[in-house]
């Protein structure tokens, strides 16, 4: 390898490593703020079961007994809302994470002159990468693009089948 060619890869390990670093470096920032807003969900839900309890306590008669327990509904309401958004970010993290070990493993190969010149390592590694992903969009992905579609044409193909698996769907909420 020239060492004009052997700078560029050294390089570009290097931006790869970088990315890597940036991408667990905001993983770690959200999933710290994840849980302060999880350990503040749960005071809340105490405190809810609190009012609950004392709203209990008040005469069926009274107009604050009806307003406090529509009060507690709608918090209930919300908190659902935002649990469907905490799963939201579970799947933006998983997909992250997914990134930041392809990224490495990218860089690993790369920074092997040897191994990066031999048409096996390129294979293995995309099969070490598919074999990674958890959820049935990240594979259908990884397939359009090995398969030589553009990024705009394997995010459209995704897009299309998620639209017409949620008209399928019930409403249920998805446990990651």
């Amino acid at each position: 390898m020239s060492e004009s060619n052997a700078l560029l890869m050294r390089n570009t390990v290097l931006m790869l490593n970088l990315a890597v670093a940036q991408i667990s470096l905001s993983m770690n920032d959200g999933d710290d703020s994840v849980s302060a807003l999880s350990n503040g969900f749960t005071v809340i839900m105490k405190a809810m079961t609190n009012v609950l309890s004392h709203a209990e306590k008040i005469n069926d008669d009274d107009p604050q007994k009806d307003l406090i327990n529509n009060e507690c509904l709608l918090v209930n309401q919300k908190i659902g809302e935002i649990v469907v958004a905490f799963q939201f970010y579970d799947k933006l993290s998983q997909r992250l994470e997914h990134v930041s070990h392809s990224l490495d493993s990218l860089s690993d190969v790369m920074g092997d002159e040897a191994q990066c010149a031999k048409p096996d390592t390129w294979i293995a590694l995309q099969s070490f990468i598919r074999q990674k992903y958890t959820m049935r969009e990240e594979t259908e992905m990884f397939d359009a693009i090995i398969q030589g579609y553009t990024v705009a044409e394997a995010l459209d193909m995704v897009a299309n089948n998620q639209s017409s698996e949620e008209v399928e769907a019930d409403d249920d909420v998805e446990l990651f």
